[in-house]
Formats: C-alpha cells, structure tokens, sequence
C-alpha cells in the first residue's frame, strides 16, 4: 500500500480516484463550515475556525485510512504526538 510505483502517477484510474477524493473532501469541507457558520459568533475569527474544520476533515480522512493500514496507524499516532508535544510548547510560550 505504500509502496512507490511512478507508473501509477500517469494511470487514469489513480488519477480519477484522486480526484474523486479531492473534490469529495472539499464539498464536505464546504458543508462543514456552512453548517458550522451558521452557529459562529459573530466575533470569531473566521480564518481559525476555517483551519480547525479543514484539520478535522484531515483528521477524519486519516482515521479512516487506518482502519486499513497499520502502517497509517503508526504514523498517525506519531504525527498526533508530535502535535500536541508542539501545541504544549506553543501555549507554554504565548503564556
């Protein structure tokens, strides 16, 4: 599964299954911040709540993908640990 294989690059099938994935993760995206605006403050920054709803949908998308694949589990757990090993040191300094 993550093996590298240059010739899918030009594959059709692997092209259409990325965009496919691609314009899937954008409509949702847009549905979420539509129905999650309706419910904003009027003084919340909307550029944050833009970031925190496409990290969710980012989030969302790799925990599907490890229910597949161990190897994403293992990189998931890493990359969650290293955000919030980052996120204590940024709130330690913003203090």
């Amino acid at each position: 599964m993550l093996r590298w294989d240059p010739s899918k690059l030009i594959d059709p099938t692997t092209i259409r299954n990325a965009f496919t994935q691609a314009f899937f993760s954008i409509g949702a995206g847009i549905g979420c911040i539509l129905a999650y605006a309706a419910y904003l403050d009027q003084r919340s920054a909307l550029p944050r709540e833009a970031v925190s709803v496409v990290g969710l949908d980012t989030a969302v998308g790799l925990m599907a993908g490890c229910g597949s694949s161990p190897r994403l589990q293992r990189l998931l757990l890493l990359a969650l640990r290293w955000i919030r090993h980052w996120r204590l040191r940024w709130a330690w300094l913003c203090r």
